[in-house]
């Protein structure tokens, strides 16, 4: 018996998955390598400006510097020029004390006393050697010291009369009679004021040695 296949023949077609055209990844890399171009160009957009700022806040530091030097300059030369007038002044003010005290020492020599030393240390020590005719000259020429303000502790330290050696000497009056004497005293002129000099020409020599270079 035949049979026969009335059923129609069907055609199956395979067709191929999604497939990105040609030009995609193309224009993909396109895309990538302009963000990385782009990215790389802000980046050394910015690393130009920071160099820049750099420079820039370098010469601005440098410029605060020198400043700073010059003000330290215009300090240490402030400095010096106060010492050293302060140290002017002082020699003027203890110029004047000496003056006045000369004056006033050789107003008080009495008539008959011949000093012919007079030396002053710096620890303010008064020693004064002299000659008269009595020994009462010296005891009243003391009297006269002792009422000087500037002075003080005044004391006799020695007094003799004069030795001859010769008969030629023996035969000079005047010479036998001559009472050699030696009167050490105190003074108050090289007290504070003297020791702050002293300070202030330190300092004003530190200062000369030391002064900044124009």
């Amino acid at each position: 018996m035949l049979r026969t296949n009335l059923q129609p023949k069907v055609k199956a077609e395979v067709k191929g998955g999604f497939q990105l055209p040609v030009w995609a990844p193309i224009l993909l890399g396109i895309i990538v390598i302009a963000g990385m171009g782009g990215t790389w160009w802000y980046l050394n957009l910015t690393v130009n400006d920071l160099n820049s700022q750099k420079t820039s806040n370098q010469r601005k530091l440098r410029d605060f510097q020198e400043l700073i030097r010059e003000e330290q300059r215009v300090r240490e030369d402030r400095d010096y020029l106060n010492d050293k007038l302060s140290y002017i002044r002082s020699l003027y003010n203890n110029q004047a004390q000496w003056t006045y005290f000369l004056d006033t020492f050789k107003d008080n020599i009495p008539a008959d006393v011949w000093v012919q030393k007079l030396k002053v240390t710096e620890d303010g020590e008064l020693e004064l050697i002299g000659s008269t005719y009595t020994y009462s000259a010296v005891g009243h020429f003391i009297i006269r010291l002792e009422a000087m303000p500037q002075l003080s502790g005044v004391a006799l330290e020695q007094a003799q009369a004069q030795q001859q050696g010769n008969a030629e000497a023996d035969a000079d009056l005047e010479s036998r009679m001559r009472k050699d004497f030696k009167i050490k005293a105190t003074t108050s002129l090289l007290g504070a004021a003297s020791k702050k000099q002293a300070a202030d020409a330190q300092r004003v020599n530190q200062g000369a040695k030391a002064a900044p270079k124009k």
